[in-house]
């Protein structure tokens, strides 16, 4: 991984309802042997945007929750650039522990693996999906004008 971030507080404490806040921008990631770029594990509104991926990987964004009645949840991913890197699964992975993502992708080669749940996505190859559609886009965009 090159980047991985993993809310041991949310985890340990839910009640407190104390997520990491956290904003991915404008970083450079180059994966080769990395296995991927960023990892997020138990995350709760999260933005990636703006960052550009290169190498050879398994994935280039990847959202899982380990923990039983845990979800990585409203997260946003817009305006990242993949076409300099090659994976081996997917671009982005929301694992079935994944809810109320939007992901907003520019190139329609960029692929996502949604195993989650009420996820969005847009201008991306959606490899599996199944399921409703969710909130909107515009609706995870008050996530984006709150974290800058």
């Amino acid at each position: 991984m090159s980047i991985w971030i993993h809310d041991h507080q949310f985890e340990l404490y839910p009640e407190a309802n104390l997520p990491i806040l956290a904003l991915i921008k404008g970083n450079q990631f180059n994966a080769d042997n990395a296995g991927g770029g960023l990892f997020l594990r138990e995350t709760q509104n999260t933005v990636i945007r703006n960052n550009i991926f290169a190498g050879v990987s398994n994935y280039g964004i990847r959202a899982e929750a380990y923990w039983p009645d845990i979800y990585n949840e409203n997260g946003l991913i817009l305006g990242n650039n993949f076409s300099n890197a090659a994976f081996n699964r997917a671009s982005i992975i929301l694992d079935p522990t994944s809810r109320n993502w939007t992901v907003v992708g520019s190139n329609n080669k960029d692929d996502v693996i949604d195993q989650g749940i009420d996820n969005v996505i847009t201008g991306m190859n959606v490899k599996t999906f199944d399921g409703s559609l969710g909130q909107t886009i515009k609706d995870n965009f008050i996530l984006l004008k709150n974290m800058h």
